[in-house]
């Protein structure tokens, strides 16, 4: 998981379907960011300043960076949330980063064993859209979805878990499992490795 950067900014049409889900995906992933509308006035200052007055909307500002006609897919690219798993075996798998999962990955990587989590999404599952949850223990007055999907994640890879996002489990059979067409067999002992037919 890339860290939270410091706040982003972004400018694009709020109404746009690809500009929307760029947006969602910020929250989901609790990073902060402004969000300008390009036709402003502010919006066209930005560009100007940094060279980008043809730029394809809509663009990320990251610090130094830019992302122009960004995606979710090109962010996450530049962020390296997409980078393919780094070891052939593995203890243990789990397939899907919701609270469940995301706390399956603290305990067993607390406990030693060389984990990954793989998500087609982003981490959080279905509480990363929710804005206050109530009920999770150790938060008494609440804690936003993505924010404890987030906290989550990190703690996971505090003790060595690894965590793969947009890269979700395609297929599985007796314990075969593909990854971006990449086969990963389980061994008896629970460990994953390519699959070589």
């Amino acid at each position: 998981m890339s860290p939270v950067r410091p706040k982003l900014v972004v400018l694009g049409h709020r109404l746009e379907p690809e500009d929307y889900r760029l947006r969602d995906f910020l929250t989901r992933v609790a990073q902060p960011f402004d969000w300008i509308e390009a036709d402003s006035g502010e919006a066209r200052d930005i560009l100007e300043a940094r060279g980008l007055s043809e730029a394809t909307l809509p663009v990320v500002i990251d610090g130094d960076q830019t992302v122009d006609g960004a995606t979710v897919e090109r962010l996450v690219e530049a962020w390296h949330l997409t980078d393919p798993p780094s070891r052939t075996e593995y203890d243990l798998a789990i397939v899907g980063a919701g609270p469940a999962g995301l706390a399956a990955a603290v305990y067993a990587a607390s406990d030693g064993l060389s984990t990954i989590i793989l998500e087609r999404d982003v981490p959080g599952g279905q509480a990363s859209h929710t804005s206050l949850i109530e009920n999770f223990f150790g938060f008494p007055g609440g804690i936003g979805g993505a924010e404890l999907a987030r906290l989550a994640g990190r703690q996971a890879e505090g003790f060595g878990a690894e965590l793969v996002f947009l890269r979700g489990v395609t297929g599985s059979r007796r314990a075969t499992y593909r990854v971006d067409g990449r086969e990963w067999r389980g061994h008896r002992r629970g460990r994953l490795h390519p699959h070589r037919p």
